[in-house]
């Protein structure tokens, strides 16, 4: 009896073991390729599985598997999850047995589907790669216990190492410019890179990542919460989404989903990874009992050139700007045009300013807010000079009118008015980082009509000299003056003034700069006339009372100047002498 018993032991011993080494074949409910859904398996007659991520990373105490799986309820009833054991199998034949997520479903309701969270810390110090995903129903009502593999699913290659690693299954890299989907997230939505860009930050180096996402289904989904890593030749560094997940995209809708991935001055970025986080309950009240773990979805090659720098197309003053498909912040019923560029002479001397004016139109039927949008003057030899505007509160615009606004570039003394890049900028969106949405090639000096040095050359004393100077939306003209008193302060002078129709200015544009001149052309007094001050600016004679003027005796000329104040002080071009 006893040799009995003892052969019927080592016989079920062996069935055990072969059932568990040698599984049934995987049953595939349908198939899968890169840009479909992820592939399902048949676990039950009523429970299809798919898997989501795996992760075998590195940690203090060891390497942490963590595998997360998708349950589909096929059935019309409420189903339970099988009690299953849930291995998961190294390409050395090697199991390891994960522990389920305290936060676990038990049941899954008819169609719905479920996600399933388990996890070990295996204290292994040496690297090893999971091939295989093994789920083992377990019979503990006999001795010795009776395991059957239930479903295999071979997972080579799909494993995420962690931060700064990279895919070995090739499929998961994409090329520059190549749509793709993310199937373990959905497989509705399609990513496409469309822009990169490196910017200088307060904080210091940065690329911000753009990509445009589109809904290809006919119903409405949500775009899940993403996480972004930018990749060097040796180092990683962490980015953030500007935005946040779980927002609504309607059927055939595009957005924009943009990146920032703040580096430093010695690493050049050449790809960028999507992540998702995905967690692990060690209890049933997760207050201190959460794992949270990141797992990559795709990698990204980047271009070879991070150049903030659009392809920039010569541009004839006055005509609206053509902004790129990564305008968001210019609505199309918003007509922005460059209508001046000129070079500002310093009046404390040691730089210039190049003060770029730009009319914004209304179009429309209604208010629209005006968008204070970011510039960038770049030179012909790359240097790079940033934008000012005195604008400092958005603002509604009626309709059927414009509105001018200036920006100040504080740049060098003595350089060239050609080879300059103008770049616009959304500078809300992604803030700090800049989207550059326009780039036009112009030139200073742009928008006058009359030459200033001239006039001042031909100027005599006694003589009258006219001029006129465009200064936008104005066309000044001056021609006559006289100090009436030889003790009073008073300046009259002669002026033909006109305004183009429908454009706004208000405080925050140039002054009108009048100079008193003695023989030597030494400056005696200054007045200043805003063009929509106290002071009425129209044709005729204009009086002004300098403050300062003790005495008119030593008045031989008059100089007009248009004014701006930028942060370095106050900046004027000559607009004529009299």
């Amino acid at each position: 009896m006893r040799a009995f018993w003892t052969k019927f032991i080592v016989v079920t011993a062996l069935f055990a073991l072969l059932a568990v080494a040698a599984a049934p074949p995987v049953s595939v409910v349908r198939a899968a390729d890169s840009t479909a859904a992820l592939p399902s398996y048949k676990l039950t007659d009523l429970i299809a599985v798919e898997v989501k991520s795996v992760l075998n990373e590195r940690v203090a105490t060891g390497t942490r598997i963590g595998v997360v799986v998708r349950l589909t309820n096929q059935s019309t009833k409420v189903t339970r999850v099988p009690s299953y054991e849930f291995r998961a199998r190294t390409s050395e034949g090697i199991d390891y047995t994960l522990k389920p997520s305290a936060t676990n479903a038990a049941s899954i309701q008819p169609k719905e589907k479920v996600e399933l969270s388990y996890m070990i810390v295996v204290s292994r110090e040496e690297a090893f790669s999971l091939a295989k995903l093994i789920w083992v129903e377990v019979n503990n009502n006999v001795y010795p216990k009776v395991e059957q593999a239930k479903l295999t699913v071979p997972i080579a290659g799909a494993e995420w190492r962690g931060s700064n690693s990279s895919f070995s299954d090739k499929s998961l890299v994409k090329e520059w410019g190549q749509s793709f989907t993310l199937p373990s997230l959905s497989s509705i939505l399609k990513f496409t890179p469309i822009s990169a860009v490196k910017q200088n930050t307060l904080k210091g180096p940065a690329v911000l990542v753009v990509f445009q996402v589109e809904n290809t289904a006919f119903r409405k989904t949500f775009l899940p919460n993403l996480l972004i890593e930018g990749k060097s030749a040796n180092k990683s560094f962490a980015g953030q989404w500007v935005g946040a997940g779980d927002k609504a995209i309607e059927p055939g809708e595009k957005q924009r989903l943009y990146f920032t991935i703040m580096t430093d001055s010695l690493s050049s970025l050449n790809s960028v990874t999507l992540l998702t986080t995905e967690s692990f309950s060690t209890a049933q009240t997760p207050a201190n009992a959460v794992v949270a773990y990141n797992v990559g979805l795709a990698s990204v090659k980047l271009p070879a050139s991070l150049n903030a720098n659009l392809t920039a197309g010569a541009y004839a003053l006055g005509n609206p700007i053509s902004f790129n498909q990564l305008n968001r912040m210019i609505p199309t019923e918003l007509s922005v045009s460059l209508v001046e560029l000129n070079r500002f002479k310093s009046v404390s001397g040691g730089f210039d300013t190049i003060v770029a004016k730009f009319k914004l139109m209304n179009k429309s039927l209604t208010p629209v807010l005006l968008p204070l949008f970011g510039t960038q003057l770049k030179s012909s030899d790359g240097s790079e000079y940033e934008g000012a505007s005195k604008a400092s509160s958005e603002r509604l615009l009626p309709p059927n009118l414009g509105y001018v606004v200036s920006y100040a570039f504080t740049v060098p003394q003595g350089g060239s008015d050609e080879g300059w890049t103008l770049n616009l900028f959304d500078n809300q969106t992604a803030a700090p980082l800049q989207i550059p949405i326009a780039a036009l090639r112009v030139k200073a000096g742009e928008g006058a009509s009359a030459d200033a040095a001239e006039a001042g050359a031909a100027a005599e004393a006694g003589d009258a000299v006219e001029a006129g100077e465009p200064v936008y939306p104005y066309t000044l003209g001056f021609s006559k003056w006289k100090l009436p008193s030889l003790t009073a302060p008073v300046l009259e002078i002669e002026t033909e003034v006109s305004h183009l129709d429908n454009v706004i200015v208000d405080a925050e544009f140039s002054r009108l700069k009048f100079e008193l001149l003695d023989a030597n052309d030494n400056v005696v007094a200054v007045e200043y006339v805003p063009y929509s001050g106290a002071i009425p600016l129209k044709t005729g004679t204009l009086s002004l009372t300098v403050s300062g003027l003790k005495s008119t005796a030593s008045i031989q000329h008059v100089r007009i100047l248009e004014a701006i104040d930028t942060a370095y002080g106050e900046a004027a071009r000559l607009l004529v002498q009299l």
